[in-house]
């Protein structure tokens, strides 16, 4: 039996992307994810932890200079991550994250770029949350 709780760690980001499979039929978005993963470790460090988890909802990115929380989560149609890179805007559904869109998205861009979202750091999860939202885990910042 698989444990829910475990993930799939990888070494590098296409090594992730093919292991995922949910853009395997979609290779040309890759170079976008890898574009916006190359921005992000621009600020946030290299890259030292890259997994799926057991549902495998997303590939995350974990970096160097924010060891204890996920700086990004791939997703088919974008990746949420933790700072602002070029094109990234801030979400209506995610308020704590950027969202930078891949060309599968057909959705329209609906949200901000404004650069003051207040955050705090769930104290369980370790997960950026927007001031005015709750974590999956309940808590809600003060």
């Amino acid at each position: 039996m698989t444990n829910p709780d475990s993930s799939t760690e990888y070494t590098t980001l296409r090594e992730a992307l093919y292991g995922w499979a949910k853009l395997n039929d979609r290779q040309n978005v890759w170079n976008e994810i890898e574009t916006v993963a190359t921005s992000l470790s621009q600020m946030l460090g290299k890259v030292i932890r890259i997994h799926v988890p057991a549902a495998n909802s997303y590939v995350a990115l974990t970096f160097e200079n924010e060891p204890t929380k996920i700086g990004a989560y791939v997703n088919v149609g974008h990746i949420d991550h933790i700072v602002k890179v070029d094109g990234s805007y801030v979400p209506e559904s995610a308020t704590a994250y950027w969202r930078s869109p891949l060309t599968t998205t057909s959705g329209s861009r609906i949200g901000s770029d404004d650069d003051s979202v207040e955050k705090q750091l769930c104290p369980n999860c370790f997960i950026q949350v927007s001031v005015y939202g709750e974590c999956a885990c309940g808590w809600k910042p003060s």
